[in-house]
């Protein structure tokens, strides 16, 4: 089987198992443009790497990217996989509505970030005018493939690491460490640093065989 026949195969397997209620017609002239957009790039990649035949590369991925989303596999992160892109924000929209993890807010994402800064100011947190967004991550090591659903920030939230060693560019000069905030960044950290307290002090009384704070709870 040639590397055309083997892209065909999966892509015409995907397109009937993600859209089942399309007609044949449908599912045969999608799959024929994926795989053209697929082998096209394929073949600019393979055949050159000089700068004119990359961008024609670049501009074929975002093509592809009009109807595709790109995602990189979990559990094998140098691996990426590609899903539909209505049906990603399908997906998206099943876990915020019927997920108890989210709750809908009748608020303006203004209104949510002044209601976060003024918090933030409140713990004395440092505060970055940025909410966190959902993204999925396809499970395909699972026997059913389903999706990792993670709270991302985007890199409008970056700050600069001022309390570890910089990197090195390639001409030896210093590169800033970014690490990613969002408005309730801080809050989260300090909650996460509360728990780890109240879990290291269980363990170390459940060691110990002190089960008094059964009755009396756990001192400050």
């Amino acid at each position: 089987m040639t590397m055309y026949d083997s892209i065909r195969h999966d892509v015409e397997e995907f397109v009937n198992s993600n859209f089942p209620k399309a007609s044949e017609d449908e599912k045969t002239r999608f799959s024929t443009t994926l795989v053209e957009e697929f082998d096209a790039v394929l073949g600019t990649l393979n055949a050159h790497t000089d700068e004119p035949q990359l961008r024609d590369a670049l501009r074929t991925l975002k093509k592809l990217q009009e109807h595709l989303v790109f995602l990189p596999v979990d559990k094998t992160s140098h691996d990426f996989g590609f899903i539909c892109k209505e049906k990603y924000k399908e997906l998206l929209r099943d876990e915020l509505q019927q997920s108890s993890t989210y709750q809908e807010v009748g608020e303006s994402i203004d209104d949510v970030l002044e209601r976060h800064r003024d918090f933030n100011k409140s713990h004395k947190f440092v505060h970055a005018d940025n909410l966190p967004y959902l993204y999925g991550i396809p499970k395909l090591h699972k026997p059913e493939p389903r999706m990792r659903y993670i709270a991302g920030v985007s890199e409008k939230g970056n700050v600069e690491k001022k309390d570890e060693q910089k990197d090195r560019d390639e001409k030896g000069r210093d590169k800033k460490r970014m690490k990613t905030r969002a408005s309730t960044t801080p809050a989260h950290q300090e909650a996460s640093g509360l728990l780890k307290l109240v879990l290291a002090t269980l363990r170390s009384k459940d060691a110990n065989g002190d089960t008094s704070f059964l009755r009396r709870g756990v001192g400050r």
